[in-house]
């Protein structure tokens, strides 16, 4: 299952090269922003998912007739991923320094 957003970000499932509208399947869909969409999906998955495959009902409309397709994981992709993110620890862990600011001269 290909998870994608379409026309103005209306969340729609992919199959077959078909996109079907899955915005029913979460909860206020259509009044959050994409990242809360797709963390609702990321965070839920398990649930939605009998929801998200009853969307690919009819016919859908084909991929080149939707307008602004976007993959569905780049609209949360930084809010999910800063959450995400380990942070290093122990011995070969690397600091994050801001660079030297200072040059060397040569003369």
């Amino acid at each position: 299952m290909q998870l994608l957003f379409y026309n103005d970000y209306t969340l729609g499932v992919l199959k077959d090269g078909r996109v079907f509208d899955a915005g029913s399947a979460v909860e206020h869909a259509d009044i959050l922003p994409p990242e809360a969409v797709m963390e609702q999906v990321i965070t839920g998955f398990d649930e939605l998912r009998p929801r998200l495959e009853a969307a690919v009902t009819g016919d859908g409309q084909g991929l080149d007739m939707v307008a602004g397709a976007r993959a569905a994981a780049e609209a949360a992709q930084r809010a999910l991923c800063l959450l995400q993110l380990p942070r290093p620890r122990g011995r070969g862990a690397r600091r994050m320094t801001r660079p030297n600011s200072r040059t060397r001269g040569t003369g």
